[in-house]
């Protein structure tokens, strides 16, 4: 059994004021805000789980039931790009939460997907199915990096799909009942599927 939950982080990277101009409304014109900043999130919300990326960085926990998750003792996370792994805990045979030792196991992120690689002695589990957490960081810009500077980091591409999510989110607003609420047009599905983070994980999402 594999799960990846989030557990913390936000979607701060635009707000009202900076769409505004893409979707040509004056920066005076305050009537919409709040409509503009639930597209906003519902854009970025339906980008990082189209895509597997987060944006800015946030916390997530990786479930798994056994060490045995792949033949080379690997574990791929299935949200990037990985920043860092904080730790790894395990059900030992008592039933008790212990953190392995950061010894036993490297983190690879210089490639997508990241990955822990396993080695040496592994303990005993328990038989539950979330035997063993991990905990990582995942999203753009270096570990301990601002919220700015991941602003920043933030692929220019990611930014303008968001922009553009946003703004068919705007232009289609269900005017009858046979058009979707969220509706994006077949280029930006697309882009979604082309800048996928693809991995061998098949997970139960839970945000």
């Amino acid at each position: 059994m594999i799960a990846n939950k989030l557990k913390t982080g936000s979607n701060p990277l635009f707000d009202a004021a900076d769409i505004k101009p893409h979707l040509n409304i004056d920066a005076a014109f305050t009537g919409d805000d709040d409509l503009i900043e639930l597209y906003i999130a519902s854009a970025i919300d339906n980008f990082e789980r189209r895509t597997g990326r987060a944006l800015l960085q946030k916390t997530y926990q990786l479930f798994v039931s056994d060490w045995l998750y792949d033949t080379d003792y690997l574990f791929e996370l299935p949200i990037g790009p990985l920043v860092s792994v904080e730790s790894i805990k395990h059900y030992d045979l008592d039933n008790t939460l212990q953190t392995l030792n950061s010894s036993i196991y490297r983190v690879h992120n210089y490639d997508e997907p990241g990955k822990v690689e396993l080695h040496g002695d592994l303990p005993d589990l328990y038989d539950r199915p979330d035997a063993i957490v991990i905990e990582y960081i995942a999203g753009y810009g270096a570990s301990g990096d601002n919220e700015g500077a991941q602003k920043q980091a933030v692929p220019a591409i990611y930014k303008q799909i968001i922009r553009a999510m946003v703004t068919d989110y705007y232009n289609w607003r269900g005017n009858d009942q046979n058009t979707p609420i969220y509706q994006i047009s077949k280029k930006i599905d697309d882009l979604l599927v082309e800048h996928k983070l693809h991995t061998k994980v098949f997970f139960e999402y839970d945000a």
